[in-house]
C-alpha cells in the first residue's frame, strides 16, 4: 500500500508532464450532436479516426525483449503510424506491457506506469487520440491452475482468484468490482481523465468471451455509469468478439440495446471457418457488412470497425495470406471500405507488428486513406451512405450537402483471385461511372498516390488498379444519381425539386414511406355530419390529421396518396362532388402548410358506360365504377377507350347515386370522348384550386391508368390494345397540361402491377411486358409498379420465390429509371389487410437489396395496418430503420437544393 501511495504521489498528475500548448487546446472528442453518425472535437470540428490496434508490444517478456527494448520498438511503430496520417490508437491496459496492477489488488507497478506515461506523452506530441481497453481476461484461475495453452496465461487474471472462482462470480462480486474500479481511479490519479489525448475508456476486450450475456450485462451497465462519472470528459464504451457466426446476431442485438455506449463497435475477421458467408468472401464486403450491422442496430451512434484482419480457421493464428500480401491489398480494403460504407472512420486493423503491417512496411496505406479523406467534413455534410454496382465496380458512396465522395472497388480483384488463383490486378481502362458531373470532379488513385482532376460531363475514370476515390465538391453539387434530369419542361422550382430530392434520397440508400388517405380514415367522402342526416364539407380546422396509422406510430408523411375518383365524375351527383372537392382541398392545403406533404393522385376512373346501380356486395357510399365486367356494362363497348380516342360511341354518363339501389341511369347525351373531356376539365379546375396559404400552386403527382397489364381494369389487357393505351395516356397528359396552363406543378407517373412476364423495351408492343405500354419520357416523370405479394405464400419456398421475383423486378425498374433519368418507386403494397405479421421485414429486405434504388414506397390505405401485435411491432421496427424517410427526418421534398437553385 505504501508503495502505491508513493508512486501516486510521485506521479501526481500526468498534466505536469504533457505539453502545455496541447492541453490548452482541450480538444476532447465526443459524438457530434448534429451528425450523430460521426465524431467531433469540443471546438465543433469533425474528427475522422484513422485508427489501428497497436495495442501492446507482443514480444515483451520473451528472451532479449526487456521493457527498454520493447518500448523503443513500440514507440517506433507509433511514430511511423503518425507520420502516415494515423491519429487514433487502441491500447490494452491489461497486457503485461501496460498492466499497472499486475499481481495484487491496489498495488501498482512503477515500470508499467512509466511506460504508460511515455505513451501518452508521445500521443500528445504526435496528435494521436487514445482508446484505453481496461481489461481483456477470460478467467480468474490461481497461478497453479493456469493451463499451458497458447492463450490461457495471457487471458487469465490470478489477482482476482481470492475473490471469485469463475467469471460469473467475478461479475457478481462487489470486491472484484471495487478492485477493477480502483485501477481506473489510479489511472485517473495520473491525470489521464484530464488529457485530451485520451478520448475513450473501453470496459473489456470481447467481453462475450467471458460467458453468456446474463453474467456480465448488469456489471457492464453499472461499470459504464461508474466510468462515465469518473471520466466525464471522455467517452465510455463496450465491445464484443468477432461477428462471424449465427449466435453473434443475438449478442450484437444486446450491444445495440446498451444505451450508455458512446458509440457502436464491431470486430470481424476473414476466417475460413466462419459460419457466415460474408466472413469468407471479399474483404470490402466483409467490412461494409459489419458496418451495416451496427448501423441497423443503432443509427443514432457512430459505427466503428474496431478490429479487422485475416486469421486461420477459427482464429487459430494470423492468416497464411499475410505471407503473400506484401502490397497490403487486404489492409487497403480494411481501411477504406468501412468509412465509405458509413463508419465514422477507417477500419482499425489487427496484426500490426511482425505478423503483418510492420513486416511488410504497410504503414503508407493509412496515409493514402488520410489523403483520400482530406478536408472532408462529415459533420457539416451530414453524410448518408449508399452503395451501388456496375458490371465492373462496387461503389460505396457518401452523399453530403455539398460533397459526394465514392470509393470504387474493382469487383474482379479479390484476395482469392489474386492470392489463391494467381491472377494479378488488371489496370481498368475506359470505365465510366453512372454519374454526371456539372463542375468537374477529382479522382484519387490510392495505389498510385496520384490525383487526377477531370472536367464536367460524364464520369470517365482514368486508368487505375484495384480502387479509386472519386469526389464531387464545390458550390454546385454533382448530379448524385448520375443522370440528367428527365422531367416535364417548365416545371416550377418546387415541383422539379420533388424529383431531384426523391432521386437523391434513393441515391443515399433511403426511401420515403407513404400511405394512402393518411388523414381521411376509411371515409372517402371527407364529409361532416350535423347529426340529422345532413352532410357538409369539412373545413381545414376539422382535419386533425389523426389517423389509425398516426395513433399507432406517431408518424406523418412527406408524401401521401389520395384519389381523383372522390372529386370528379357523374356517379355520386354534383352536390356530393362539390362537398368532396371542398373537403379534399382543405385537407391538402393543411397538409401542405403543416408538413409540405406532396399529394399523389390515383384515378380509379369511372367507366362511362357502367350504370350507377351496378350490383356489388362491397357497395358503400362511393363504390368505384371502373371494372368492365360490372353488371350492366355492355360487352360490345369493352373498347370504350377506342371510342374516346375517335370521338364515337353511344350516349353515356349516369346520374345521381342513391345508396346501392339500382337507380335508373340518366344519360348525359355525351359520347365517351365528351364525357372524358368533361372529367379532365373537372380535374384541372380542382388542381387549380390547390394553393398554399401564400397563394402559390401546390405541386402534385398524377398517377394514370395503373395496373394496366391486369384484366380487372377497364383500361387493362383485355379491354384496350397496347397502342390505344399509350395513346389515351398521352392524350390525358397533354389535355391536363393544356387545361392547367402548362402543368408546371404536375408530375405524371406510370405504374403497372407486378404481373408482367418480362421487362421488355419501349415500343415492343408486348401486352405482358413492363415497358410495352410505356407512354414515353415526354409523358412520364416517375415510374414504378404495384406489388401485393411481398411476404406472401402458403409455404416458405413460395414466400422466398415471390421475394426473389420482387427484387428482380425492382432491380430492372431501378436500372431503367437510372438510364432514363427518372425516379422510381413502389406505388402500392401492403400487408394484405394487415394479416402478414412479418410483411415489413420482407419489404425492408427488398427495398435495401443490392441494385434496388426506389425513392418511395406507398401503403394502400389504413386497412393495411397490421392487426396482430407481432405485425405492429414489425412496423414500428421498420419505421426506426435509418433508410425510412418520414416527416420526423426533417425532409422537405419541395425545397430546391443548391444545385437546383443554380440552374
Amino acid at each position: 500500500m505504501k508503495e502505491r501511495i508513493r508512486i501516486a504521489n510521485r506521479c501526481t498528475a500526468l498534466l505536469v508532464m504533457l505539453s502545455a500548448s496541447a492541453l490548452a487546446e482541450k480538444r476532447f472528442v465526443d459524438v457530434s450532436p448534429d451528425a450523430p453518425a460521426y465524431f467531433q472535437t469540443d471546438d465543433g470540428r469533425a474528427w475522422i479516426p484513422v485508427g489501428c490496434n497497436i495495442c501492446f508490444e507482443r514480444l515483451y517478456g520473451t528472451e532479449g525483449n526487456d521493457r527498454a527494448v520493447c518500448e523503443e520498438r513500440y514507440f517506433s511503430r507509433i511514430r511511423k503510424f503518425a507520420a502516415n496520417g494515423g491519429n487514433f490508437l487502441r491500447i490494452w491496459l491489461g497486457h503485461p506491457f501496460f498492466e499497472v496492477m499486475p499481481s495484487k489488488a491496489d498495488e501498482y507497478d512503477p515500470a508499467a506506469t512509466e511506460t504508460l506515461k511515455k505513451t501518452v506523452r508521445l500521443a500528445e506530441e504526435l496528435g494521436i487520440k487514445l482508446k484505453f481497453t481496461l481489461e481483456s481476461f477470460r478467467s480468474v484461475l490461481p497461478p497453479e491452475k493456469v493451463g499451458n495453452g497458447m492463450y490461457a496465461p495471457f487471458f487469465n487474471r490470478s489477482l482476482y482468484a481470492p475473490y471469485a472462482r469463475d467469471m460469473r462470480e467475478f461479475f457478481k462480486s462487489k470486491k472484484c468490482f471495487d478492485i477493477y474500479l480502483g485501477k481506473a481511479r489510479y489511472l485517473k490519479s495520473l491525470g489521464l481523465g484530464d488529457s485530451p489525448s485520451v478520448i475513450c475508456w473501453e470496459l473489456w476486450n470481447e467481453i462475450n468471451a467471458t460467458g453468456p450475456i446474463d453474467i456480465y450485462e448488469d456489471w457492464s451497465n453499472k461499470m459504464l455509469d461508474a466510468l462515465r462519472a469518473l471520466f466525464p470528459r471522455q467517452m465510455v464504451t463496450q465491445n464484443l468478439g468477432s461477428f462471424s457466426g449465427i449466435d453473434d446476431f443475438r449478442i450484437y442485438d444486446y450491444l445495440g440495446q446498451v444505451r450508455k455506449n458512446a458509440f457502436m463497435q464491431v470486430h470481424r475477421y476473414l476466417d475460413p471457418g466462419a459460419s457466415l458467408d460474408v466472413c469468407r468472401g471479399p474483404m470490402d464486403l466483409l467490412c461494409a457488412d459489419a458496418v451495416r450491422e451496427l448501423r441497423d442496430r443503432r443509427p443514432d451512434r457512430p459505427a466503428v470497425l474496431a478490429e479487422v484482419g485475416a486469421v486461420k480457421t477459427h482464429h487459430t493464428g494470423p492468416s497464411d495470406l499475410y505471407e503473400v500480401d506484401a502490397k497490403g491489398m487486404l489492409l487497403h480494403d480494411e481501411i477504406f471500405a468501412p468509412f465509405f460504407a458509413g463508419s465514422a472512420g477507417c477500419g482499425q486493423p489487427w496484426h500490426w507488428d511482425h505478423q503483418y503491417i510492420e513486416r511488410h512496411d504497410l504503414w503508407h496505406h493509412f496515409a493514402r486513406f488520410a489523403k483520400a479523406t482530406e478536408d472532408l467534413d462529415p459533420v457539416a455534410e451530414k453524410f448518408k451512405s449508399f452503395r451501388t454496382e456496375t458490371k465492373r465496380l462496387r461503389i460505396y458512396g457518401l452523399r453530403g450537402r455539398r460533397t459526394t465522395v465514392l470509393w470504387c472497388r474493382d469487383k474482379s480483384n479479390t484476395w482469392e483471385t489474386e492470392y489463391r488463383n494467381g491472377v494479378p490486378p488488371e489496370t481498368l481502362r475506359d470505365v465510366k461511372l453512372p454519374f454526371v458531373s456539372r463542375e468537374g470532379f477529382s479522382v484519387y488513385l490510392p495505389w498510385e498516390d496520384h490525383t487526377v482532376s477531370l472536367p464536367a460531363g460524364g464520369c470517365a475514370l482514368p486508368p487505375f488498379q484495384r480502387s479509386c476515390v472519386v469526389r464531387f465538391s464545390g458550390s454546385s453539387s454533382p448530379n448524385h444519381s448520375g443522370r440528367t434530369v428527365s422531367v416535364s419542361a417548365n416545371l416550377t422550382p418546387q415541383t422539379r425539386a420533388i424529383v431531384e430530392n426523391l432521386r437523391q434520397i434513393a441515391d443515399s440508400g433511403r426511401f420515403v414511406y407513404s400511405w394512402t388517405h393518411p388523414w381521411q380514415e376509411t371515409d372517402p367522402s371527407f364529409r361532416a355530419s350535423d347529426g340529422n342526416g345532413n352532410w357538409r364539407a369539412k373545413s381545414p380546422a376539422e382535419f386533425t390529421f389523426s389517423s389509425h396509422f398516426n395513433r399507432l406510430t406517431g408518424e406523418e408523411p412527406v408524401m401521401y396518396f389520395t384519389e381523383f375518383n372522390h372529386v370528379v365524375g357523374t356517379y355520386l351527383g354534383e352536390a356530393r362532388y362539390v362537398q368532396n372537392r371542398a373537403s379534399l382541398t382543405a385537407m391538402i392545403r393543411k397538409a401542405w402548410h403543416d408538413y409540405h406533404a406532396v399529394p399523389v393522385f390515383s384515378w380509379h376512373v369511372e367507366n362511362p358506360y357502367v350504370p350507377s346501380g351496378w350490383k356489388d356486395p362491397r357497395c358503400g357510399e362511393a363504390p368505384y365504377r371502373y371494372r368492365y365486367l360490372s353488371e350492366g356494362y355492355p360487352q360490345e363497348d369493352k373498347c370504350v377507350i377506342r371510342e374516346m380516342l375517335e370521338g364515337i360511341g353511344r350516349p353515356c354518363g349516369f346520374g345521381r347515386h342513391s345508396s346501392c339501389d339500382a337507380s335508373a341511369p340518366v344519360a348525359t347525351n355525351e359520347n365517351p370522348r365528351a364525357w372524358f373531356d368533361a372529367r379532365l376539365k373537372e380535374i384541372a379546375k380542382f388542381l387549380g384550386g390547390l394553393k398554399g396559404m401564400d397563394g402559390k400552386q401546390i405541386p402534385a403527382v398524377v398517377r394514370l391508368f395503373h395496373e394496366c397489364e391486369d384484366d380487372w381494369q377497364w383500361w387493362g389487357a383485355n379491354s384496350v390494345s397496347v397502342k390505344d393505351y399509350i395513346e389515351i395516356f398521352r392524350y390525358t397528359v397533354t389535355r391536363l397540361r393544356e387545361l392547367t396552363d402548362g402543368g408546371d406543378n404536375l408530375l405524371f407517373a406510370y405504374s403497372p402491377d407486378r404481373y408482367w412476364w418480362n421487362f421488355g423495351t419501349e415500343g415492343d408492343g408486348n401486352a405482358h411486358s413492363f415497358m410495352g405500354r410505356y407512354p414515353g419520357d415526354k409523358f412520364v416523370d416517375i415510374i414504378g409498379y404495384d406489388d401485393y405479394l411481398i411476404g406472401t405464400g402458403t409455404n416458405a419456398q413460395l414466400v422466398a420465390k415471390r421475394y426473389d421475383s420482387t427484387v428482380e423486378k425492382m432491380r430492372q425498374i431501378t436500372a431503367e429509371a437510372q438510364r432514363r433519368g427518372k425516379v422510381c418507386g413502389l406505388f402500392e403494397s401492403g400487408a394484405i389487410d394487415g394479416a402478414l405479421p412479418d410483411y415489413y421485414d420482407w419489404l425492408y429486405k427488398a427495398l435495401t437489396a443490392e441494385g434496388v434504388g426506389f425513392s418511395f414506397v406507398n401503403m394502400w390505405g389504413g386497412y393495411e395496418i397490421p392487426r396482430t401485435p407481432e405485425g405492429k411491432e414489425c412496423l414500428r421496427r421498420f419505421l426506426k430503420k435509418p433508410e425510412v424517410v418520414t416527416f420526423r427526418d426533417g425532409v422537405n421534398l419541395t425545397e430546391p437544393t443548391d444545385l437546383q437553385r443554380s440552374q
